[in-house]
């Protein structure tokens, strides 16, 4: 085995391994969420009171939104993962050397450290999240820190993976575009969900502000916050989650 291919075959096995530990936490948590809601409607069942005059209405939202937001972090998440520690090396043999040792150097012991930390606590507020639609003001705030967190991650990783020789990134630091030709550089996506994580948690702040006094309007506004929330990001980076991939193939004709 060359020392190539044994760089790859440790790669490919830190893929896994996130992917699998990922999975795992992503899967408690929505195992979590579906309990919780099930027993939520069998309390709403067992009631007495009508369908509006329960919190099941709530208990309703905020699982489309765990659901939404599931599918944007386990989809987003996931593509995060193939995307810097698989995709690009399966052309390696027609990739150039300094191409890969350039990706390669910045998959350092550090970043794959902070990689499965952040993977880590994200799995975990997840399922915090699960057991909070039961919850909406515990919802909402693990929801905030969910979104705090995953800006933070973005903000450091963006900046780390921008190339400083020459004053501009090279072709190891592009994501792919509407066009899907990897034509933006790799803060293009980080900076777009930095900006809409930040404008829900202003919206989120401004809501407490202003509208705490009346938890029935308060409440309504975080739904309908989060719920935008999640349908800009996919309105957004629609093209991180599913590039176009002919445009992709064109590029490597």
């Amino acid at each position: 085995m060359d020392n190539r291919t044994l760089s790859f075959t440790i790669l490919d096995n830190a893929h896994s391994t996130f992917k699998i530990l990922w999975q795992i936490l992503m899967g408690l948590a929505i195992a979590i969420c579906i309990h919780e809601f099930n027993k939520e409607f069998m309390i709403f069942k067992n009631s007495n009171q009508s369908f509006w005059e329960s919190n099941f209405p709530y208990n309703i939202s905020l699982f489309l939104i765990f659901i939404l937001t599931f599918i944007r972090f386990f989809w987003g998440d996931s593509r995060y993962i193939d995307f810097h520690y698989s995709e690009f090396s399966r052309d390696y043999n027609n990739n150039s050397k300094d191409f890969l040792i350039d990706e390669l150097s910045k998959l350092s012991g550090g970043r794959m450290f902070f990689d499965i930390v952040l993977l880590i606590i994200h799995g975990i507020i997840f399922v915090f999240l699960g057991f909070a639609i039961s919850d909406n003001n515990y919802f909402f705030s693990v929801y905030a820190i969910l979104m705090f967190s995953n800006c933070f991650w973005l903000t450091y990783n963006s900046h780390l993976r921008v190339k400083k020789i020459k004053g501009k990134p090279n072709e190891a630091d592009m994501y792919e575009n509407e066009t899907g030709n990897y034509s933006v550089p790799s803060k293009y996506y980080p900076t777009r969900w930095i900006k809409i994580n930040l404008v829900a948690l202003l919206l989120m702040i401004l809501s407490y502000a202003y509208l705490r006094n009346n938890m029935n309007v308060f409440h309504l506004s975080l739904v309908i916050i989060c719920l935008l929330d999640c349908f800009a990001d996919f309105l957004f980076t629609w093209r991180f989650y599913a590039p176009d991939l002919v445009d992709v193939m064109k590029k490597y004709k």
